[in-house]
């Protein structure tokens, strides 16, 4: 029986960040230079100031740039408020010394900043529900942001992140994880691409790609749109070149 993706939803929004750390379990956590790696699962209001700095700092040092000039582009008090919706969950990895403390991340002295995800637990149109008044929408967990430092990069916590989310997701019922990745970012399109995602059916470039294929009676056409989307911008039509963005996901169930 179809569990109703609302009645999911809100329960997995009543999860303590205990809950949730239980779920994901992680076991063999990787070394960075004898220091031990460590995950933190909080709720945006657990997250500190100073470790909410620490995030802000991290998501504009990969992002700032890449995303300026694109549909995606916020101020810094905008993505704040977005970055820290009462809603949001984080998995945070730190490197720490044996001397840091144990797992509260009440300051970042002894904590080196790895990378983070953000996600929240929500209900998202299906082409049934966008159809039709009465249609199903899906619980999903929805990757808000994937981030990793630079200096942490090679250790496959990329990976071990989006894993994470996954887990989260399937641990609590959800259909599938979905996220938002700009079309000029080719890195991070061929990451997930490798990770099992691929356009959602509610991503407007693949939803306008189908109705030209469907004009053009070609299945040969829409069979290398789709094969070919993780290739970003390289892959537009004129119809499409106006949305920098593609919506991904992949399936829990």
């Amino acid at each position: 029986m179809v569990q109703d993706p609302e009645i999911l939803v809100r329960k997995a929004n009543q999860l303590s960040s205990v809950d949730l750390l239980n779920i994901v379990q992680c076991h063999d956590l990787p070394k960075t230079n004898d220091h031990s790696v460590r995950i933190h699962l909080l709720s945006a209001s657990e997250v500190p100031r100073n470790a909410q700095e620490a995030l802000w700092t991290l998501f504009d040092e990969n992002m700032g740039k890449l995303a300026a000039g694109t549909s995606l582009a916020t101020s810094k008090g905008e993505k704040l408020e977005e970055l820290f919706d009462p809603a949001t969950r984080f998995a945070i990895y730190t490197s720490e010394t044996s001397e840091s403390p144990a797992l509260e991340l009440d300051n970042l002295e002894g904590h080196k900043l790895l990378g983070f995800a953000s996600i929240r637990f929500d209900t998202e149109d299906t082409l049934d529900s966008q159809e039709y008044e009465d249609g199903i929408r899906a619980a999903v967990v929805y990757i808000y942001e994937l981030q990793v430092a630079s200096h942490a990069r090679g250790l496959g916590l990329g990976r071990r992140l989006l894993s994470n989310c996954e887990t989260l997701g399937k641990g609590t019922g959800m259909q599938k994880a979905m996220l938002t990745c700009l079309k000029k970012n080719g890195q991070a399109l061929r990451f997930y691409m490798h990770n099992g995602y691929s356009p959602d059916e509610i991503d407007p470039t693949m939803l306008i790609q189908q109705e030209q294929s469907r004009k053009l009676r070609s299945s040969r056409g829409k069979t290398n749109q789709l094969n070919h989307w993780v290739n970003g911008e390289q892959a537009d039509t004129k119809a499409t070149s106006h949305i920098d963005y593609r919506i991904l996901s992949k399936q829990l169930k």
